[in-house]
């Protein structure tokens, strides 16, 4: 397969952007006018929760007792420093300003990254506005998170500064950055193994320090203080793990290994030995794909693309909103000077994974998609993971 140039990259990818939404809109419309309502109508989540991934944070929040346990129910569990953020966002009211606020700071730093990593601040002609108005308003992550308006848009915004400050040489800033994002949901902690292959030691553990002082920063100001939050911290953690997958209510619109194999068999839930072999399993496989990262000093759009679609596969859960990470090298993939014989496979792939797919409903609202999009993030890790030579550009 041959080496694609840039521009043809960036067209094949909004094709497939383009051609996946119409047919979306197209099949839900049709079933709208059909009279089949919720989920055939649309391939997001109930119009009656719209925005809630935000509200509820906020409601468990304000009065700084975010770990109460009679609010387990539907505030989830944000470490620490993520229910300090959703309390700073509740200070403004009413709530919708609040709202209206973080949509519009994503919208507004979407563009402006998009833009700037693409076209670097070039002015841009017809067809280029097209690409990054379709890479904004037509992805099946951005219209899901939008909808949730999950804190997760947050964490995005220092996943990528960071990813913007390493590219151009801010190295301890940019690995600092990510304190915050860890703080608040953990999960961006793999990132760190980009500094670890640089050996950024000294970064990594300043990094460390401020997550931790955020952690304990916040459980301070909580209402209980420092040692009673935590203990609640612990409490909630588990119980908010037994009530989301024992209620099968985040075995929809995910994109994690382990919701996929509960939906395959959902009995797996209940045995103590699953959860402790795919733990063990992703481990393993997460410090085999690393180590073929160092053996073979993959550029730094690729490192990302593995090290991100791990961090998506092999969590616990990873709602679809998350597909937004793929952003970061997804840019940095298109405008890249190397060029490999996987570039075409590599660009589809990435089109299929942000198109809708609601197509099928199995049962309730748990759609085809929880199938789909961890089969194309495997076949995708697969393939960017195995050693191959790239050309590099003389232009």
């Amino acid at each position: 397969m041959n080496p694609m140039e840039k521009e043809k990259k960036i067209e094949l990818l909004v094709l497939v952007i383009f051609t996946g939404f119409i047919c979306a809109v197209v099949f839900h419309l049709a079933n709208h006018f059909m009279g089949r309502g919720y989920p055939y109508d649309t391939f997001l989540f109930r119009s009656d929760d719209r925005f809630m991934d935000f509200f509820n944070p906020l409601r468990g929040s304000s009065d700084l007792d975010p770990y109460n346990p009679a609010r387990i129910n539907y505030i989830g569990g944000y470490l620490p420093f993520g229910y300090l953020v959703s309390f700073l966002f509740s200070l403004t009211r009413p709530w919708i300003i609040s709202l209206a606020i973080f949509i519009t700071l994503f919208i507004t730093y979407l563009i402006w990254y998009i833009i700037n990593t693409l076209y670097r601040n070039k002015k841009l002609n017809f067809a280029e506005r097209l690409n990054a108005l379709t890479l904004v308003l037509l992805t099946y992550p951005i219209l899901f998170i939008l909808d949730r308006a999950n804190f997760d848009i947050i964490v995005f915004i220092f996943i990528s500064l960071f990813v913007y400050l390493y590219q151009r040489g801010r190295l301890t800033l940019a690995v600092l950055l990510l304190a915050f994002p860890i703080a608040m949901k953990g999960y961006p902690l793999v990132l760190l193994t980009i500094p670890l292959l640089d050996k950024r030691i000294r970064d990594i553990l300043l990094t460390g320090g401020l997550t931790f002082a955020l952690e304990i920063v916040s459980l301070a100001v909580f209402k209980g203080g420092l040692a009673i939050e935590f203990s609640k911290m612990l409490a909630s953690f588990g119980t908010s793990y037994s009530i989301a997958f024992g209620s099968g209510s985040l075995v929809r619109f995910n994109s994690s290994l382990f919701t996929l194999l509960l939906f395959l068999k959902p009995s797996l839930i209940t045995s103590s030995w699953f959860n402790r072999a795919y733990v063990l399993l992703v481990t393993a496989f997460f410090f085999i794909i690393t180590f073929v990262i160092y053996k073979n000093n993959y550029p730094f759009w690729r490192r990302l693309l593995i090290i991100t679609l791990m961090m998506i596969l092999f969590p616990q859960s990873s709602g679809d909103y998350r597909l937004l990470m793929l952003y970061p090298p997804l840019l940095l993939f298109l405008a890249q000077n190397e060029k490999s014989s996987i570039d075409k496979v590599t660009t589809i792939l990435l089109g299929l994974i942000l198109i809708p797919k609601a197509y099928y409903v199995f049962y309730s609202d748990v759609n085809i998609g929880i199938i789909l999009n961890p089969m194309l993030l495997t076949i995708l890790l697969i393939i960017v993971s195995i050693p191959l030579k790239t050309q590099r550009r003389t232009d």
